[in-house]
Formats: structure tokens, C-alpha cells, sequence
């Protein structure tokens, strides 16, 4: 899949979704949900598939061209 580490690489997000007002971007890399370690598309699926509403998801990214991380906010509607 082209990537050098572990993780999920955001394809796509949705204008005016709650990923994108979270500040999920496209070309990000999804590495860790509720300190759940994602080590590919199917942990991120399981790992949301397992949020409940009115939850809050800290999602751990890689930002595109960086070798930092930050962690970004998820509301589940």
C-alpha cells in the first residue's frame, strides 16, 4: 500500500462530515484510536464499527510529509 509504517492512510473525507470538522484530511495516517494501536484499514474499521454515540474517539495521525503525530478529536454523532 505504499506506506513505511503501521496505520490507516485517509483516502477520502467527506466536506462538512464530522471527520473533516474534526480535521481528518486526506493523506493522513490514522495510527491509534482510544489508544488502540490501528495497524491497517481493517483496525480502523473495527475500532469505529465499536464507538458508541455521543462518544469521543482520540485518534493519533501522521500528518502527510511529517514524521511527527498529533492527535485529533472525533465526536461520534
Amino acid at each position: 500500500s505504499g506506506l513505511n509504517r503501521p496505520g490507516a492512510l485517509i483516502v477520502e473525507v467527506e466536506p462538512e462530515s464530522v471527520a473533516f470538522e474534526a480535521g481528518l484530511r486526506r493523506g493522513m495516517v490514522v495510527t491509534e484510536i482510544n489508544r488502540r494501536a490501528v495497524k491497517g484499514r481493517d483496525d480502523l474499521l473495527s475500532a469505529l464499527k465499536s464507538l458508541t454515540a455521543g462518544s469521543v474517539a482520540l485518534m493519533r495521525v501522521i500528518l502527510p510529509g511529517s514524521a511527527g503525530n498529533t492527535l485529533i478529536a472525533l465526536e461520534v454523532p
